[in-house]
C-alpha cells in the first residue's frame, strides 16, 4: 500500500510553476500540499534573500489565488535569521500584520513562516486562523523548546536539518506534542554540525547572498567528502524512516528554475520517469552507513565510520 505524503515546494518567481506543477504530476497533485515565497522585500526581509521584480506584490496576490484554486496552502516566509533593530519598533509589528490579514482576508493566505518567537506570538493574536509555522532558522533543537512556540499557537515545526537524522529527537518530539505538526527539508546538504551556520543566515537576513560560507562549506566538501553521509540530505527511499512522525516534507530551494523542481518532485514522489534521478540519490548515501548513522549519537570522533566507509569504496572503483 503506497504512503499519502505531502510535499511543501519552493517559489521561484516562475508565475507558470504551480500550472506547470499539476501538468506535470496529475497523480501526484495531492502530495502538493503548500507552496512557500518571501513577504515582499518593501515588508520585511527574508531567510534568502532573491531579487524581485518590480511588480511582485501583484505577483504575490496572483499566487496566493492561484493556490487556494487548487487547494493548495499558500505560505509566506519571514524568516531571517537577523532582522536587525527593526523588530524593535512597533510600526514593524503593524506593518506586518496588516500586510498578513489584508491577503489572508482578501486572496486566502494560508500560512505565514517566521523565525522570531515575539513576531510568531503577535502575528497568532492577531490573526488567529492563520496557519503558524515555526521556521528551521529558529533552530528548536528540544522539547522544551518547541512546547514554547506551541503555547503562542504555532501549528508547524521545521525540524533543524542538522537534526534530521536523529530519529530519537524527532520521535520524542512528535510523541510529546502531537499536535504540532512537524514538517523536515529533505535535499540540503549544507555540511553536518556546521560553525558557520548562525552566522550564514545573519548574513542573509541582511540582504548579502553569504556566497563567503557556501564557499568554504564547499571547500570543506572537497577535504572530506564522506562528510556528506552525515549531512542532513535524506534520500527518496528513506522518507518511511519518517512517514510516522513528519507530516510535510520540505522540497529547496527558491534559487532553482522550473525543470530542476519538476525533477525534485519527481524523485521524492517516486515517479518513474524521474526513475534515473531516484537511483542516484538513493545510492549517495551507503545502506550500511545510513543505519548506523541513523541510530548513533553523532560523536565523530569517536566513530568515524563515515570516513572508513568512503575511503574504502574508492578504493574498490579505482
Amino acid at each position: 500500500m503506497s504512503i499519502l505524503r505531502f510535499f511543501s515546494i519552493p517559489y521561484n518567481h516562475d508565475r507558470l510553476l504551480v500550472d506547470t506543477l499539476l501538468n506535470e504530476f496529475p497523480h501526484f497533485s495531492h502530495a502538493l500540499y503548500e507552496i512557500f515565497f518571501p513577504i515582499p522585500n518593501r515588508i520585511s526581509s527574508t531567510g534568502r534573500t532573491l531579487k524581485q521584480n518590480d511588480d511582485y506584490d501583484n505577483e504575490v496576490m496572483d499566487l496566493i489565488k492561484k493556490a487556494k484554486e487548487h487547494n493548495i496552502i499558500s505560505n509566506i516566509l519571514i524568516n531571517p535569521g537577523c532582522f536587525g533593530t527593526s523588530l524593535l519598533s512597533s510600526d514593524f509589528f503593524v506593518r506586518i500584520i496588516e500586510y498578513l490579514r489584508f491577503h489572508n482576508a482578501e486572496y486566502g493566505l494560508g500560512a505565514v513562516t517566521v523565525s522570531d518567537y515575539i513576531l510568531g506570538r503577535e502575528i497568532k493574536r492577531a490573526i488567529p486562523k492563520i496557519e503558524l509555522e515555526c521556521s528551521s532558522v529558529a533552530y528548536v533543537d528540544t522539547i522544551q523548546k518547541a512546547k514554547y512556540w506551541e503555547d503562542i499557537g504555532c501549528d508547524i515545526l521545521v525540524i533543524p536539518p542538522d537534526l534530521n537524522k536523529n530519529i530519537r529527537f524527532i520521535e520524542n518530539l512528535s510523541s510529546h506534542l502531537p499536535n504540532l505538526k512537524l514538517k523536515m527539508i529533505v535535499n540540503q546538504a549544507c555540511i553536518p554540525q556546521c560553525p558557520m551556520k548562525i552566522a550564514h543566515n545573519n548574513l542573509e537576513g541582511h540582504n548579502n547572498d553569504g556566497q563567503i560560507y557556501i564557499d568554504i562549506c564547499e571547500d570543506i566538501y572537497r577535504q572530506k567528502p564522506w562528510l556528506f553521509y552525515s549531512s542532513s540530505f535524506i534520500p527518496p527511499k528513506r522518507l518511511k524512516d519518517y512517514d510516522d512522525c513528519i507530516s510535510i516534507y520540505k522540497l529547496v530551494d527558491r534559487k532553482l528554475p522550473t525543470n530542476k523542481i519538476l525533477r525534485l518532485i519527481g524523485a521524492y514522489c517516486t515517479d518513474e520517469r524521474y526513475r534515473e534521478k531516484i537511483d542516484k540519490w538513493n545510492s549517495k548515501i551507503p545502506d550500511s552507513v545510513y543505519e548506523a548513522i541513523y541510530q548513533c549519537d553523532r560523536n565523530c570522533g569517536v566513530c568515524n565510520l563515515c570516513e572508513k566507509v568512503y575511503k574504502e569504496s574508492n578504493k574498490k572503483s579505482c
